[in-house]
């Protein structure tokens, strides 16, 4: 069960910078059989992660890293609590989220034997993203950056 030790003061409703990440006494229970409570692997967690920072989730095994990023992607719903990042709230946009986020883990082997460039692809299909537009516009962009950059023609 994750636990994350919370600040003193509450969240606030409208801080002056809108954080990165903001998780806000997020819960998460799984149902692992019907005669069963569920088991909490998400407990009422809080925090804020200001832009520009960079963190890492440290843990044991099983104490909910996984399923926190989960939750943050958008790739598990929330039992409680709410999650916003760059001030988009996870429920309500969570397509927009999605298009600004993107998980890769280590555990699949299946993504070990991609690229980059299709690990890429392969999330942009995941989004709905068509990969040729995509990638012919991102081209395009970092040619124009060059340019401008480096004076070329």
């Amino acid at each position: 069960m994750a636990t994350v030790h919370r600040p003193a003061d509450p969240i606030p409703d409208h801080p002056t910078e809108t954080p990165a990440l903001l998780v806000d006494h997020v819960t998460k229970r799984f149902v692992v059989a019907r005669r069963r409570p569920p088991v909490v692997a998400i407990d009422d967690v809080s925090l804020v992660l200001p832009r520009g920072e960079i963190h890492g989730v440290l843990g044991a095994n099983g104490s909910g890293k996984s399923t926190l990023i989960r939750l943050v992607s958008g790739l598990l719903t929330l039992d409680a609590g709410r999650v916003e990042v760059f001030g988009l709230d996870l429920v309500h946009d969570e397509a927009r989220v999605k298009r600004l986020i993107n998980r890769v883990s280590v555990d699949a082997a299946f993504f070990k034997k991609l690229s980059p460039l299709e690990n890429l692809s392969f999330a942009a299909r995941l989004y709905g993203l068509d990969h040729a537009r995509s990638h012919d516009e991102r081209s395009e962009e970092h040619t124009s950056e060059l340019q401008s950059h480096h004076d070329l023609v």
